[in-house]
This record gives C-alpha cells, structure tokens and sequence, in this order.
C-alpha cells in the first residue's frame, strides 16, 4: 500500500475492510473442505464460482433491465468503476401501477406492511417478466414498469413509431394481458387474505376490498444511471413515463382500475382493440396535447 497524506484515513479503512474479511472467511473454511478434510482446488473453486454466480444474480436483482448497460460496460472496462455512463434513447411501453390506501394500510399492518407489499410485488414482478416486460422500480406502493421495443422491429417516421411487423402489436399486447392477470390475482392470493381480512383492517377499514391503479403509454424514454458515485439508480427518463403515472391517477377519477392512452390502444392488435372502449379525452400534466384514453 502506498499512502499519501490525502489518502491515508482512506487506505486505512480499506486495510481494516480487508481484514474484517479475512476474518469472516476464515469462519468459511470448513465449506472448502474435502470429504477427507483436506482443502481440494475443486472445492475452493466450486466455492469461488458459487459466490461469482450469486453476486451476478444480486446485480440483476438490484439493476435491472434497465442497467445492464452499467454492469456491462465497467466489467468489460480496463478503467476505473463509472457507473455514470451516457445514457441511450429507447422506444417502448412504459406503466405504472400503484397500491390504493397504501397509507392507511401502512399504519393499520405497521411491520407487517412489508410482508404484505412483497407478496404484491412477487405478484406484479412474476407476471410483467412472463410477458416479456421488466420491473424498473419499487416506488413505496408503487412500481415502474416497461417492455422495450427491439430496434431493428421498428422505426421512427416524423416522430411517430411505425412497426416493421407484428412483433410490436404482440409487444402491446403482452403489457394489457400483464396487467389484467395482476388484476386477477391480486384479489385471489390467499396469503394477501389474511391481512385484509384481518380484525384490524376491517376495524379501521371497513369492508376493505384490495384494489390497484393501472396506467400505459408508449413512447420514447432516456435509459440510464441517475445519481452520483456513491449511489445510483438505473431507470428511464421522460415526458411519457410521467404520462403514464398520470394515467394512473386518473384511474380513481374514472372508478375504474385500467386506463391506457389512445397510441397503446392504435398500436395492439385488431383481437385486442374489440375489448376496449374509449372513455374520454384528456390533457394531463406533463403533455401539451390532448389525447385519447
């Protein structure tokens, strides 16, 4: 170690990490041993390879879709961690979803609160990755979600997305059959039962009935790190992910709990389209246009 007089409290800290380290492996050992007692390079390696495979699986979980980018660009780097790289533009669906009455149920379950908003993101995370979306972000009650368009399956005319063929409807699709299977589910999972039809919630909340917001647009968005270099988030950017929160809350106006914009309903499919019906037409904040819903 080479110090100098800026870095000093610095290097001294990451020789004390190291050490705490080695300390705690040395607790491991026994894991590294043979059938024989002896330390064998097979099993020191399966070892090495078992802690490689799940600190990959914790970047995913941590990252996401949205910051493989990140996690790809500094491992194939010579340089220094940066995990503030550029970001890209991408096409695609964007929703976001919501848990109504978050906040009393939080102070009805308290510590419980956690327990039950897992058993609804396993749900809602379960269901996009099945139809090809991915979760971004666990927002509180909330969840950012967003199903990405393969460039080579479209292109841009005079700003408007036109697709090369019919993977894009299929696209669409996918993210209106997501969220009318979380609909579905969330009010059959037994294990959500026992909090909501729990003494507690029906004292404070009578005839508590689960429900969620649902809004979907289409659009462009910034794909990319949003922090500094202490912490970051990987996540997407732009007027048409704010159109699809807007949605959402426009939910609880309309009493119902899907609301999608005019450009998803014109970009899924003609078997789609005879189920939806337009409800009105609206200029919500962040957008200097009217559009259909």
């Amino acid at each position: 170690f080479f110090f100098s007089s800026r870095r000093r409290h610095t290097r001294c800290r990451e020789v004390s990490w190291a050490r705490r380290c080695v300390q705690e492996t040395d607790s491991l050992q026994c894991n590294l041993e043979g059938p024989d007692g002896e330390n064998q390079e097979k099993y020191e390696t399966q070892f090495v390879e078992e802690r490689i495979v799940k600190f990959a699986k914790l970047l995913a979980v941590q990252y996401g879709d949205a910051g493989k980018k990140i996690i790809v660009s500094n491992l194939t780097s010579n340089d220094y961690v940066n995990p503030l790289i550029p970001g890209e533009k991408m096409y695609g669906v964007f929703g976001f979803c919501i848990i109504n009455s978050f906040v009393e149920l939080t102070e009805v379950l308290q510590t419980d609160i956690l327990d039950f908003l897992n058993a609804i993101a396993e749900t809602v995370h379960a269901t996009v990755d099945k139809y090809l979306g991915s979760t971004n972000k666990n927002i509180g009650e909330s969840f950012l979600l967003a199903w990405k368009f393969p460039s080579e399956d479209f292109e841009i005319t005079d700003g408007r997305i036109v697709a090369k063929n019919d993977s894009i409807s299929t696209m669409v699709d996918f993210a209106l059959f997501a969220y009318i299977k979380i609909i579905a589910k969330i009010s059959k999972l037994i294990h959500l039962k026992k909090f909501t039809e729990s003494q507690n919630i029906q004292k404070f909340l009578p005839q508590f009935c689960l429900r969620m917001g649902f809004g979907l647009h289409i659009g462009w968005g910034i794909e990319g790190a949003v922090g500094s270099k202490f912490k970051i988030d990987a996540s997407y950017l732009s007027p048409n992910v704010n159109i699809a929160a807007r949605l959402e809350s426009c939910t609880r106006q309309y009493g119902i709990p899907l609301l999608f914009s005019g450009q998803v309903y014109n970009m899924s499919s003609e078997h789609v389209k005879q189920y939806c019906r337009e409800m009105d037409n609206i200029l919500v904040k962040g957008s200097k246009m009217h559009f259909k819903i």
